[in-house]
């Protein structure tokens, strides 16, 4: 059939065709069933799919537009439907040509990419999907959710491409977009677990999980971008194991198998993280599993050789973790008693007893484990032990009404050290008993008087930490101006002293030479803070004594222009 192609619309084709014809043509135009073959100036063949493909050849001049068919059907009529769709499909060629040139900017390129033939958009963009790995693996996740082949099976697949093990990775780039890949694969798992039974999604997050712990032992993943797959993961594994067909007695042993797995650390915490999803019966078999565990241990030797060998206890450690947690929250002190009288090796433990004895009123076990505990400590050497049995022992003897004696340890500690760490538990502890000595008097004393003697600078500074502690600015700028102090601390006493400006005045110079002499040009913007602070801290009758001490440092330091510039900028 020919006519003007200036005449071409749906009206003239639908007249030429006939309604029924023109209505199926229409059907396979909106089912997607042409495609453009080829093209010239004057002719354009398209594929037609039916029940088998047909190539429609459209003849189109400023005078005529003419179709053919190799149908059976146009055999008898000359305009069939296949002709009336590939007519369709022209005009609309037709169309996105004209807004095409209409276009600009983004619309033009979205005009253009509308104008390509299928088969040359599909091309551009698997080559595009295939150039990025992460681009790729989305898009096949799509494919196969269209295809309705997304199981357990295909999951785990992707699971096994995307965390392959021995990938020596240690920069932050290829780390994260190593964990990139695996957060897109567990969100594509997330919207799929509508269609993955429960049971399903436990095994693929435990299976991710273990991988990750496999691969982390090449990878530098010290910046914690898998965080988020983990947290992605968590969500996962809580809903499954909360809605999964087993029983309560199953999800316990589950949950145990975890625990005392090596890819524990990967999970959510256990059993405190599941609480609020699982059942309390679950919760309650745990730890009853868990303690059944427990009991089975032989108990470790405390005088033996489980008290040198650290493995040994980690079992026992692990195993104990959630139940001494749970009798605490209890406030079952005997209970706790008994899971650590079984493991107690070391300084810590034996002093926790000792604590928890005291708390039940059995004086006479908390002496004797606070003396295998200072045997131990002794033994040691150990700063902590030594310090952790010493505050036992005052304890007890407060418990005992022996103040004077728990006060009298406690100085004799401070007299040891003249530390301001013993100054604070002394002063601490003065207070709490009530006593009537002042221990800022009698410590400050007995520092400086060791001071005297010795000009420790060591001993200076902590005698200054004591003095600002204790809000004595007067006496802290005494010590400052006396002794060479570490920076941090002599801008701390600077500060302190700040209503008495012209007095600091030495110790602000002495504080950016130090700077200046040990910290070079790093240090520039550590004087420019202090005197920033110190500009601001000042009263006003104080500025122009700041102004001077400015101008005489920029007048000396010529050399120096960077920080010259910052400090005539601050006081311009």
């Amino acid at each position: 059939m020919t006519f003007s192609s200036k005449n071409l619309n749906e009206g003239s084709i639908k007249t030429l065709a006939g309604t029924a014809v023109f209505e199926r043509g229409y059907v396979y135009l909106n089912e997607g069933r042409v495609s453009l073959a080829s093209q010239n100036k004057n002719t354009t063949v398209m594929r037609v799919e039916g029940n088998h493909q047909y190539l429609v050849k459209l003849k189109h001049t400023s005078r005529q537009f003419e179709a053919s068919c190799d149908c059976p059907a146009a055999q008898g009529f000359d305009f069939c439907k296949h002709c009336v769709a590939a007519s369709l499909f022209y005009l609309q060629l037709i169309a996105g040509k004209e807004t095409l040139k209409k276009s600009s900017g983004k619309d033009l390129l979205h005009a253009y990419l509308k104008s390509l033939p299928k088969d040359q958009l599909v091309t551009a963009l698997s080559e595009q999907i295939n150039r990025n790995p992460l681009t790729l693996q989305n898009w096949m996740l799509r494919a196969e959710t269209a295809a309705e082949k997304l199981d357990e099976k295909t999951f785990k697949k992707h699971i096994t491409a995307a965390i392959p093990y021995h990938r020596h990775l240690h920069r932050h780039r290829q780390v994260r977009a190593f964990f990139a890949k695996i957060e897109a694969l567990t969100e594509r798992i997330d919207e799929e677990s509508d269609h993955l039974e429960p049971e399903h999604i436990l095994k693929l997050v435990d299976y991710a999980i273990l991988r990750i712990n496999r691969a982390l032992e090449t990878v530098d993943d010290s910046a914690g971008y898998r965080q988020e797959c983990l947290d992605m993961l968590a969500k996962l594994h809580h809903q499954a194991l909360s809605q999964c067909a087993l029983s309560n007695q199953q999800r316990a042993d589950y949950l145990l198998r975890i625990y005392l797995g090596d890819d524990y650390d990967f999970y959510p915490s256990i059993p405190e993280s599941y609480e609020a999803f699982l059942e309390k019966e679950t919760i309650a078999l745990f730890y009853q599993r868990l303690n059944q565990r427990w009991e089975a241990l032989p108990d470790l030797n405390p005088d033996g050789e489980d008290i040198k060998h650290f493995d040994r206890k980690l079992d026992y450690l692990h195993t104990l973790a959630p139940l001494l947690k749970k009798a605490r929250a209890e406030n079952d002190i005997e209970q706790e008693i008994r899971y650590l009288e079984k493991s107690a090796t070391n300084v810590r433990d034996m002093v926790a007893l000792s604590a928890l004895y005291s708390e039940l009123g059995n004086m006479e076990m908390a002496h004797f484990w606070l003396t295998r505990a200072e045997t131990l400590s002794t033994q040691s050497g150990y700063r902590a032990d030594i310090e952790s049995v010493v505050n036992q022992k005052i304890e007890l003897l407060i418990v005992e009404e022996k103040s004077d004696i728990a006060l009298k340890i406690r100085w004799q500690r401070f007299e040891e050290t003249f530390s301001y760490e013993e100054y604070i538990q002394l002063s601490e502890l003065g207070k709490r008993l009530e006593s009537p000595t002042n221990y800022y008097t009698k410590a400050t004393t007995a520092i400086q008087q060791h001071l005297n003697h010795s000009g420790d600078r060591e001993l200076a500074a902590e005698l200054t930490r004591i003095h600002l502690r204790e809000k004595s600015s007067g006496p802290a700028c005494i010590v400052a101006s006396a002794y060479s102090l570490p920076v941090d601390l002599l801008e701390q006493v600077i500060y302190s002293n700040i209503d008495q400006f012209n007095e600091t005045v030495p110790l602000l110079e002495r504080a950016v030479q130090f700077r200046i002499k040990n910290q070079g040009a790093s240090g520039y913007d550590g004087i420019a803070r202090l005197l920033q602070n110190v500009k601001e801290k000042i009263k006003k009758k104080d500025q122009k004594l700041l102004n001077q001490f400015a101008r005489n440092f920029i007048e000396s330091h010529q050399a120096k222009r960077k920080l010259v510039t910052l400090i005539e900028n601050l006081f311009q």
